[in-house]
């Protein structure tokens, strides 16, 4: 499979990646795999936003050699299609590829993509982790080792909103970050490979004079093989132009609305569109970074997806409407996203509605670098529309 990470990373723009891509073996793996697997659920797990989990996936090995055309896709569309191919393809590839490899096998294919980790056959470091009951003490020992710029580039993404995978929660030794386990190497690992899939293929979306351009030569290629499946693709794809939202060109950065105005709640958080919109004008900086990072598919970390789930649950926005505006999120599972939003919203569990994090809060989970002069972003909103006092 590493030759499928080679093939994403070594192209430049889109002639290289259409020399890479377009060769009969592709073609001919590709309809071999196609014709022995579901080549449609693949494309709709790596694209679409209503997928199935990873969990109920069978045939990963089948998944992966079908990435390529799902990548093509992703550069037609854009975001948030980019990043949500980045994020699936990434975790697909390192939780249950990598896991399956041997620890020698491990580290040789997480090197070669970069990522500059060690092991040791013993422990870098050891340090104290607790006492048991019988009063002897339980050491940690950090079996592996990266050094803290190579550490730093990774976890940029994770780093800048939860705390645990910032440099000063981790154990320093020499210049490099020590790491106890493979778990967390595996995380760092996938963050790392998310990143470097998702910036090349920006890049190559960027680069690319016309992105359609690119999906057509595959499908007439594919169709003089075989014409069967390059319809079934051809439909997949206008299915998802069908529902791919024009949020880029709908957004209004007119501040001509006033607080004169009669706003009508429902009516303007009803969709993404409605709300990216609405949202310019009368949301706090933080919450509107949160809501852009969410409808381009990117994939939001735990602090992120409370502070906005109980932002927007506490402007009485309903739950289907909330599933609706989550449902961009890469990892997206109607079932447990309704749960968590019924249980922070008091429908579950103690019946107690939760409230958005506190500025202050914000600022120390480093999603928040404003002065807006409330103490919670609930107040910013509440004055914006004129409602009543937000409790502080």
């Amino acid at each position: 499979m590493e030759h499928l990470i080679k093939m994403f990373l070594a192209g430049e723009n889109c002639s290289d990646l259409y020399s890479a891509l377009l060769n009969d073996s592709i073609l001919a793996d590709f309809i071999r795999v196609c014709r022995n697997a579901s080549c449609r659920n693949a494309l709709e797990f790596f694209l679409q936003k209503d997928s199935e989990s990873m969990a109920s996936i069978i045939t990963v090995d089948s998944y992966l050699r079908l990435s390529p055309l799902a990548l093509i896709i992703s550069i037609h569309f854009g975001n948030p299609y980019i990043n949500r191919f980045a994020y699936r393809f990434s975790k697909l590839y390192v939780d249950y590829y990598l896991a399956s490899l041997s620890e020698v096998e491990f580290i040789k294919i997480i090197r070669g993509l970069g990522l500059e980790v060690e092991k040791s056959d013993g422990c870098f470091s050891e340090a104290d982790l607790y006492i048991n009951r019988n009063n002897a003490i339980v050491r940690i020992c950090y079996r592996y080792r990266i050094p803290f710029t190579s550490y730093l580039k990774a976890v940029r993404s994770l780093s800048s909103t939860e705390v645990v995978w910032s440099l000063s929660m981790m154990l320093l030794q020499r210049g490099f970050v020590l790491i106890e386990n493979r778990e967390k190497v595996a995380r760092i690992a996938m963050e790392y490979l998310r990143n470097l899939i998702s910036n090349r293929i920006r890049s190559i979306h960027t680069s690319c004079s016309d992105s359609k351009l690119l999906l057509q030569k595959f499908v007439d290629k594919l169709y003089s093989f075989d014409q069967n499946l390059a319809n079934d693709i051809r439909d997949f794809v206008k299915l998802l132009e069908s529902e791919t939202p024009q949020i880029s060109n709908s957004i209004s950065t007119s501040k001509e609305k006033t607080l004169e105005m009669k706003i009508n709640l429902s009516e303007a958080l009803k969709d993404a569109k409605s709300l990216l919109l609405f949202s310019e004008n009368f949301f706090p900086p933080c919450m509107q970074v949160i809501l852009r990072s969410l409808t381009s598919g990117e994939n939001l970390t735990h602090h992120q997806r409370f502070a906005l789930a109980t932002f927007l649950i506490n402007l009485d926005i309903d739950i289907s409407e909330l599933l609706q505006i989550f449902r961009s999120s890469p990892d997206f599972n109607e079932r447990i996203t309704r749960y968590q939003l019924e249980h922070l919203a008091g429908l579950r569990g103690s019946k107690r509605r939760y409230l958005p994090y506190s500025c202050s809060t914000m600022k120390t989970l480093n999603m928040c670098n404003s002065e807006c002069g409330v103490k919670n972003p609930l107040q910013y909103t509440y004055h914006k529309l004129g409602l009543r006092p937000f409790p502080h």
